[in-house]
């Protein structure tokens, strides 16, 4: 065990094989598809351990972890995944609705913006048609406020 290294992905220093990933990988997609989120949650969890720098498999984990309500969890794995690809604009959208489900505006205005400067070509369509739908109700909460503090 000396070799594990916070600096190195797990799955190097255990020797784990990258067939046996890419096989796991495939299994929690396939368990995640077919709507089976329990099975592939753990799938993920365990891809996790096995390879720290991968953001599509904390991306999953979170996916299953907010499937089950487990929220503050699925904002961990969201905020990995933007750490692991700062570039990547699909843990911000993940992120991003996760905050308007808890009705934390403020935060999810943060993600909205941190989510468009990431927007690019590889970002789905629908996609973005639901980031137009949470923009609005931004929108709608934004002005909402500014009535309130004019009738005061």
């Amino acid at each position: 065990f000396d070799r594990l290294k916070i600096s190195e992905p797990t799955v190097q220093t255990l020797d784990a094989s990258h067939a046996i990933v890419e096989f796991l990988y495939k299994r929690a997609l396939k368990w995640f598809r077919a709507g089976h989120f329990d099975r592939a949650e753990a799938i993920f969890r365990a891809l996790c351990i096995l390879d720290t720098s991968s953001a599509d498999f904390h991306v999953g984990l979170g996916i299953c972890l907010r499937r089950r309500s487990a929220w503050h969890d699925a904002l961990d794995a969201f905020e990995a995944a933007a750490r692991l690809r700062p570039e990547w604009a699909i843990p911000r959208f993940h992120m991003l609705e996760l905050l308007m489900r808890r009705g934390e505006w403020k935060r999810g205005a943060e993600e909205l913006a941190a989510f468009e400067a990431r927007l690019d070509r590889n970002v789905p369509p629908a996609l973005t048609s639901e980031v137009a739908r949470f923009r609005a109700a931004l929108a709608l909460r934004s002005t909402e406020a500014e009535s309130r503090k004019i009738a005061l």
